[in-house]
């Protein structure tokens, strides 16, 4: 992130500016932006559960396809915010980084920096590289390389979200017919053409605009979509037009109208929420929209699991990944011999007991509109006994998958796999 001097002695970024990811958890931001720009790319994310931290490791699975064959290549990532402190990331930060790459079954470790990193960090990892005889694949994004991969065309939606101000000193309107053209950049032609009828209002003399540079001075700020303008739509009782207006907004903007609206118009603003969900491009104003929308207004569950189609993965998992592992486990407990589990581990002993059930790995995804399914691992902690005498513990693994449908979580299948306790 490069900055120039201001006349008044103050620094200005000239590109990015990454201060604007330090909100909340450090890094967390970052993490997050990082799993979007994946995501955006056509890559798969993955946790790989719990580090030392308490936080959880990315991993980014990419797809190479060559014109004979097809490689994927798994990435383990680790994210270092350091624009606060202007530090580069030094070598003692990213220690053990083949016993990680190991541990995850990885063939990769990317690093990711709003910064740089040190000379000794860049030599570790060049030296571990498979381009120089190391044994994997290294890479390091800093803040040079994070900026040319946010400013790609494909990603604009994701760099306006992260970094609003620096997307509106990038993108900056500098006149009425400006405007109008990036509102038709964004907008489907119905939305555009409410929209345009807005703000044709505040143009009073658009033809000099069309001949000359030098023009009578016109409040740019009437020229954009704000809140103001938003409101306005509402108070014509233009749902659509409003929520179609409202997708470019910056993520506090629209959420500031949500709050408003729900307070003045509660089933106004469910509709409004409702139409966001379903028109959106942004996974994180859809996101946002489902969450308000079930945590705030009395949604069936059957329109739940139809809304929640519209959420990418990463959404899914958000919404729904808590509330799957606290129901899992009773769930087995429960009716774990519906089934067929009981049967499965009361072969090891006479009176088998589950103490307690890890979830290894959980994906969600939408298939089209009708329904998300999910899938994943386990891991089941048992105590073995002889009538009544316990005579020792037993892990076993397990895999399962379901759906969310209108009756909430439902499982298709669950598999027990016991074969090493008989040695097969």
């Amino acid at each position: 992130m490069k900055r120039k001097e201001k006349s008044n002695g103050k620094v200005e970024p000239i590109g990015i500016d990454f201060r604007e990811l330090s909100t909340g958890f450090q890094g967390e931001r970052l993490e997050q932006l990082i799993r979007l720009l994946a995501l955006n790319m056509d890559m798969d994310v993955e946790w790989a559960g719990r580090g030392s931290d308490g936080g959880r490791d990315l991993i980014i699975i990419e797809e190479i396809t060559g014109p004979i064959s097809k490689e994927k290549i798994r990435w383990l990532v680790q994210c270092k915010d350091r624009v606060q402190s202007g530090k580069s990331v030094h070598e003692g930060e990213v220690p053990d980084i083949s016993d990680k790459v190991i541990q995850h079954g990885t063939s990769g470790f990317l690093l990711v920096t709003t910064t740089t990193v040190s000379s000794a960090l860049k030599e570790k990892m060049d030296s571990m590289d498979k381009r120089r005889g190391g044994k994997i694949k290294t890479l390091i994004w800093d803040a040079c390389i994070l900026e040319q991969i946010i400013l790609r065309s494909g990603n604009q939606e994701i760099f306006r979200q992260f970094f609003p101000d620096s997307y509106k000193r990038l993108h900056a309107i500098k006149g009425p017919l400006e405007a109008m053209h990036v509102l038709r950049a964004f907008l489907p032609p119905e939305g555009y053409g409410k929209v345009q009828n807005v703000l044709e209002n505040y143009i009073a003399t658009p033809t000099p605009y069309l001949t000359s540079a030098v023009n009578t001075p016109v409040d740019i700020k009437k020229m954009k979509i704000d809140i103001d303008t938003i409101n306005m739509i509402l108070k014509g009782d233009d749902i659509e037009g409003a929520a179609f207006a409202s997708l470019i907004l910056p993520e506090a903007d629209f959420m500031s109208i949500v709050r408003d609206l729900d307070d003045t118009n509660y089933q106004k603003c469910e509709e409004f929420l409702k139409i966001v969900i379903i028109r959106a491009a942004d996974p994180i104003r859809i996101l946002n929209s489902y969450q308000y929308l079930v945590e705030n207004h009395e949604v069936t569950m059957a329109q739940r699991a139809e809304f929640a189609t519209y959420l990418n993965n990463d959404g899914l998992e958000v919404m729904f990944g808590d509330q799957f592992e606290e129901w899992f486990f009773p769930e087995m407990i429960n009716n774990g011999s519906q089934y067929g589990v009981y049967d499965k581990i009361q072969e090891l002993s006479s009176n088998t007991v589950i103490e307690n059930i890890d979830i290894t790995k959980l994906i969600f995804r939408a298939e089209g509109r009708t329904n998300v399914k999910f899938s994943g691992t386990f891991t089941m902690d048992l105590e073995l006994n002889f009538d009544s005498e316990p005579i020792g513990n037993y892990t076993c693994s397990g895999s399962f998958e379901g759906e969310i449908s209108e009756d909430g979580f439902l499982l298709d299948e669950v598999k027990v796999d016991t074969s090493d306790f008989f040695g097969e």
